[in-house]
């Protein structure tokens, strides 16, 4: 996982930081509340598979506005 961005919001990107001493992006601290997109604080919904395809698109450079 070393050789890979990793992205995660707050609470989970902070859990996973501590526990394997990996660089955790935060992504949308603050923008977004960790209950709108996964209500059981485990499972994402709609909202929360949005968010991590939009990451995804990101970091492979996909769909990215050509000006």
């Amino acid at each position: 996982l070393a050789k890979h961005n990793l992205y995660a919001t707050e609470i989970t990107g902070r859990y996973i930081s501590e526990a394997t001493g990996l660089h955790v992006e935060r992504v949308m601290a603050g923008e977004i509340v960790e209950s709108d997109i996964t209500p059981d604080h485990l499972h994402p919904n709609d909202k929360g598979y949005d968010v991590m395809f939009q990451l995804i698109m990101r970091e492979l450079g996909i769909g990215q506005k050509v000006e």
